[in-house]
């Protein structure tokens, strides 16, 4: 007895809970692809999860209640749940992305779009027989949550509930119904309208582009003459330390009227940041232009006559030696340069990338790439760790810098 309630309460962080059925292919016309790649935990404390089911041949089963944590599904128990929104999302013609189905297929490691699910609700009542068998009711609602990975932003939220019941008693009944339900909420999900308009339609092509907005008022700005060359060590000293409130990043001054660029993700949605300087002073900052999909920020702030680093359009060769300059991990760390090559310029979800081997880390983000003379060619906005993967970070062409906030260069 003492082991089956353990099953119940834990069943979210323990194993599989019941095998899936192979996947089959979505149809052509439903090209968006999407990935379940969180699913969290979220019951309110003091909430019942467990109970016994009312029967004369029920044995007791001591109540529990929820201790109000928010624990991440992970390891076996995520695949599981993965693999039934992925069944459930093929049978309602929805393109889901199973790299465990096609390992040698590249394409489907590649989602249009991530899905998290946060469980807000969880309660199970189980009759245990004396056989063993069990029968139960499960009440599960969900949460959702659909990431668009182009945009860079969490574009519909989905509220689903469902009640299973599973009788006859079967061996495993009450992990069963567990699994049923969230299969159910799931069913619902790819139901909801909010959700099919996003993802059924026809998929950005592997080689397209995204263009820069339009409707943007063309804002000039006073940089320096990119003929010019600034030594690799007096670089930080055009660089900031960014604080939000979402924490830290790195930035660099681009004009000598005070303008300051950054990776989007390090603002966020603030509209006032404090800068910090490789001297020490701080200054407040305005965020004034943003663009979430292509991951840039402008800020306006007092430089107080700080010189700027030049920008400039064109990208080097590959192979090309660049310096990577922000403030990794602690304001401790600010200034640091970081030497490497440009490994090459790929195309990833509609957007171009600088490659390089250059190390960043945490709150580098944002901060300049250069060139040998010290000119901006790019910003810090993405690393890949692992095990089996270094020196493989991404950064954001300043030609897009200048794009994708409607910059003018005078």
């Amino acid at each position: 007895m003492r082991k089956f309630v353990a099953l119940v309460l834990f069943v979210f962080l323990a194993g599989p809970l019941v095998p899936s059925v192979p996947a089959r292919a979505a149809p052509a016309a439903v090209q968006k692809r999407v990935k379940l790649t969180k699913v969290v935990l979220s019951i309110p404390l003091g909430d019942t999860i467990l109970e016994k089911l009312p029967g004369w041949d029920c044995a007791a089963v001591r109540p529990a209640t929820s201790n109000g944590g928010r624990p991440a599904l992970a390891g076996p128990t995520l695949l599981s749940f993965e693999a039934m929104a992925r069944d459930s999302a093929v049978e309602q013609n929805i393109a889901y992305v199973s790299a465990s189905d096609d390992l040698f297929n590249q394409s489907s490691a590649n989602p249009d779009y991530d899905l998290a699910g946060v469980i807000t609700t969880s309660h199970s009542k189980v009759c245990i027989q004396s056989n063993g068998l069990q029968r139960a009711t499960v009440d599960m609602a969900v949460d959702w949550q659909l990431f668009s990975i182009l945009d860079k932003s969490v574009v519909a939220r989905v509220s689903t509930s469902a009640t299973v019941s599973l009788d006859p008693a079967a061996a495993g009944g009450a992990s069963l119904a567990l699994s049923k339900a969230f299969r159910a909420n799931a069913e619902k999900l790819w139901q909801a309208p909010e959700i099919r308009a996003n993802l059924v339609g026809a998929a950005l092509a592997d080689d397209a582009v995204v263009a820069p907005p339009t409707d943007l008022k063309p804002l000039k700005i006073a940089v320096e003459d990119t003929a010019g060359s600034v030594p690799i060590n007096d670089t930080p000293r055009s660089t900031v330390q960014i604080v939000s409130g979402l924490g830290t990043g790195s930035g660099v001054l681009i004009s000598r009227d005070g303008y300051v660029v950054t990776a989007a993700h390090v603002v966020g949605d603030a509209r006032l940041v404090k800068l910090r300087w490789s001297d020490g002073t701080e200054t407040d900052g305005e965020v004034v232009r943003t663009h979430a999909g292509r991951d840039v920020a402008l800020i306006r702030t007092n430089s107080r006559g700080r010189t700027p680093l030049p920008l400039i359009g064109a990208a080097p060769a590959t192979g090309a030696v660049v310096y990577a300059v922000g403030t990794p991990l602690d304001k401790a760390f600010q200034g640091s340069v970081t030497r490497g090559v440009l490994s090459g310029q790929p195309h990833i979800k509609g957007y171009r990338y600088l490659q390089s081997d250059v190390s960043v880390n945490p709150g580098g983000s944002g901060g300049p790439l250069v060139d040998e003379h010290g000119r901006v060619i790019g910003l810090t906005s993405i690393g890949i760790r692992g095990t089996v993967v270094s020196g493989l970070n991404f950064f954001i062409p300043a030609a897009d810098v200048i794009a994708f906030l409607g910059l003018v260069p005078g």
